[in-house]
This record gives C-alpha cells, sequence and structure tokens, in this order.
C-alpha cells in the first residue's frame, strides 16, 4: 500500500560548496542499513523488521513517497544490489536467505545463498555474483548462473578471515579484488572468481569496503583511514590517515565516505576531505549516482538526499491540511486535522523507542509533552488516509 505524507517537512538547508543534504521521509523509523538506487528517482531502501514485517521500501519520485514491496520474510534487510532496471538480489539477516527479482522490485522471491550467516550480495555482471559475511571466516559464496544455485567456497579460499567487500572493476573484467573484516588482508581473483589468492596485507586493522576504478587502480576503507593502490593492490599508500567509515563511494576523482556522525567528501582522490552537511548522528550507508545525486541512510528511518535543495525550509505538502505547532516546542504541543477523527499520534526517540501514543480526534488536539526530556524525537500520524512523519524538536 502506498505511503501518502499529509505533513509538512522543514528541512534546514545551508550552502555548502561541495553540495547538501537534505533530509526526506522513509515512511518508517526502523533503522535502514541497505540502499540501491537505480537512478534519481527510482530506488529501494531496507532495515531492520517492525512489529509484523521486515522494511523493504521502494521509490519511483526521488523518495517523495514508497511503496512496500511484496516479500515474504520477517527479517531484516541486510543489503540490496541491483544489476539492471529490472532484476536485483537482496540479502537479510538469517543465515543463506536471499531473494531475487526480475519485476523492478515490485515482487521477490526466495534464494538460498548457501551462507552460513547473515552477509552482502555484490554482483558484477548478470551471471556472476557473491554473498560474504563479514562475521565468520570462510564464509563466502558465488553464483555464476545468476543466482539460480548458489556454492560456498572451500575452506581455507580466504584464509579463515571474514571477507567485508568485494568489488570487480567492471562487469567484463576477470580481476577483482576482495578485503577482509578483520587483519588487514586483501585477495584478488583473476578468473573472474573461481579462485582467490591473498596479494597483500597492507594493515593489521579492519578493512570495510573495497573499490577498483581500473585493474591498477583501487582504493580500501579503514574505520579511520584510506589506502591506496596504483598496482593492482599488491603496494597500498594511505592517501588518509585521520578520515575513514563504514562504507564509501567513488565518483570520478570524488571519494564519498560514510561514518556514524557525518558523510565527508574528497575531490582529490582521497587525500584532502571536507564534511558534508545536512545530516545528523547515526549514519549506516550512502549510494552516489553523481557528484550531484546520492542518498545515505541511517538510525531511526532517516534518509537524506544530496542535492535536493539550497534553499530554507523546503517543504513537501500533500493533501488533507495539517498543522503541528509549536515546533520546537516546549510542553504543550497542538495539533490540527481536518476530518480524521481516531487518528493516532505516535512519538518516539532516536533510538526507534516509543515515548507517547495519543488518540486524536477532528479539529485540535491539545497533546502534553512536558514528561519528554529535550530533545529531537520523530513523530508518526496513522490516520485512515495514510501516515505522516516528521520531526519535533522538545526544548
Amino acid at each position: 500500500m502506498k505511503i501518502i505524507y499529509l505533513c509538512l517537512l522543514s528541512c534546514i538547508c545551508s550552502a555548502n560548496l561541495f553540495g547538501q543534504w537534505t533530509q526526506i521521509n522513509s515512511g518508517t523509523i526502523q533503522s535502514l542499513k541497505a540502499i540501491y538506487f537505480l537512478n534519481n528517482d527510482t530506488g529501494f531502501i531496507g532495515g531492520s523488521a517492525g512489529i509484523t514485517s521486515t522494511t523493504l521500501l521502494k521509490t519511483t519520485d526521488g523518495g517523495m513517497s514508497w511503496i512496500s514491496p511484496n516479500i515474504s520474510t520477517v527479517n531484516s534487510i541486510r543489503s540490496i544490489k541491483f544489476i539492471n532496471a529490472q532484476i536485483g538480489f537482496l540479502t537479510t539477516s538469517a543465515p543463506a536467505e536471499g531473494f531475487k527479482t526480475i519485476d523492478g522490485g515490485n515482487n521477490w522471491t526466495y534464494v538460498n545463498t548457501a551462507i552460513y550467516n547473515d552477509g552482502d550480495v555484490y554482483f558484477k555482471n548478470i551471471d556472476t555474483g557473491f554473498v560474504y559475511s563479514p562475521n565468520n571466516g570462510n564464509d563466502v559464496s558465488y553464483t555464476f548462473n545468476g543466482g539460480t544455485t548458489w556454492t560456498h567456497y572451500p575452506t581455507g579460499t580466504f584464509n579463515g578471515v571474514g571477507i567485508s567487500s568485494i568489488n570487480f572493476p567492471n562487469p567484463n573484467s576477470s580481476i577483482g579484488f576482495a578485503v577482509s573484516a578483520w587483519s588487514g588482508r586483501i585477495f584478488t581473483s583473476t578468473d573472474g572468481g573461481v579462485t582467490w589468492s591473498q596479494i597483500s596485507q597492507p594493515t593489521s586493522q579492519v578493512l570495510n569496503d573495497v573499490f577498483f576504478t581500473s585493474t591498477n587502480e583501487g582504493y580500501a576503507l579503514g574505520l579511520n583511514f584510506i589506502l591506496k593502490t596504483s598496482d593492482g593492490g599488491i603496494n597500498w599508500i594511505t592517501a588518509n590517515s585521520s578520515i575513514g567509515g563504514y562504507k564509501f563511494n567513488i565518483i570520478n576523482t570524488s571519494v564519498y565516505v560514510v561514518v556514524l556522525s557525518s558523510t565527508y567528501l574528497s575531490t582529490d582522490g582521497g587525500i584532502n576531505f571536507s564534511t558534508m552537511t545536512g545530516t545528523i548522528n547515526g549514519l549506516n550507508n550512502l549510494h552516489i549516482l553523481s557528484d550531484s545525486s546520492g542518498y545515505c541512510v541511517g538510525e531511526s528511518g532517516r534518509i537524506f538526499k544530496l542535492g535536493a535543495s539550497s534553499s530554507v525550509n523546503e517543504s513537501f505538502a500533500t493533501f488533507n491540511p495539517i498543522n503541528i505547532f509549536p515546533n520546537p516546542v516546549n510542553e504543550i504541543l497542538f495539533v490540527v486535522l481536518s476530518n480524521q477523527n481516531g487518528s493516532t499520534l505516535e512519538m518516539f526517540n532516536l533510538e526507534g523507542q516509543l515515548v507517547k501514543k495519543t488518540t486524536l480526534l477532528a479539529g485540535k488536539t491539545e497533546v502534553n509533552i512536558k514528561d519528554l526530556t529535550k530533545g529531537l524525537y520523530i513523530y508518526r500520524i496513522i490516520s485512515q488516509e495514510g501516515v505522516c512523519v516528521g520531526k519535533l524538536n522538545k526544548k
């Protein structure tokens, strides 16, 4: 069922040399960790399972509205990857549980990925894909027939370390790379993923992500550093010793990095970084499409869009007038509805915990929030016509 937003959302934006993130509605308060966008309009986000179902959402209008695709799982979504506009895969928090779509993500069919733990999915082309778990050594599987069947690699293929990321420079490349979730090991395949061998160990620390722009030049991401190679992963230098994170995307010479507290952008190949503005703490993942288009997701259902606006107080409005004031609020909050008798107001803290629930009447309802501590909250109004999600600042 399509989620229709009834509220006005004010996103405070300021000019930024490298672009600006703007918070948009996701229609959920669950933790979001998986993200994939086919283009600036069509994309998918996934995250923690809610009370009754998993969190998987699709948008075709750049995040202004979302639908819930047809998928039969109660587990959290861990990763999403599309090969083209119609064919995509995702993994969940359950061992070996994966799903495939052949209709652009509207319907998903279960596939057994053959790994022992929950894992992430990566496809280099329509035939060849990999699922790997950073939480267990030797836990990597592959498919060479488009995900119809999956085979677990033999024990010892990756020297007993958990793999955190796999990358091939292009869909036709036979040379690919993998990095380990501990001990800083880097592996390569020269036969399209049939076999793997360790080629270097430039650090003993965690490596979270890897990306190669060609068969020779590539980057590896640690928690607080970025490594760079120019000889196919044999030798590495430290491109930056202070910036690191969970995931990164590279567009030409621009390097985008997401960490829990913020996103960073380098326009010189990872040497110098600037903090991007417009996000708040609790980020998990990002997907950059171009230097002016991208999305990132985080805790409590937060999703941010790159380049959505450079103005102040941008608002998104739909049908049926609704007013929630004042915001910021001290003790008494007023909610004004039109012909929505019996609607429900729910308020959540940034950890996703329900802290207040109130029945709303048609017209103006007075809500006492004196008992809530100061800070930012997410409110959700549920009515017969849809769901409204927004931010509220308690003074």
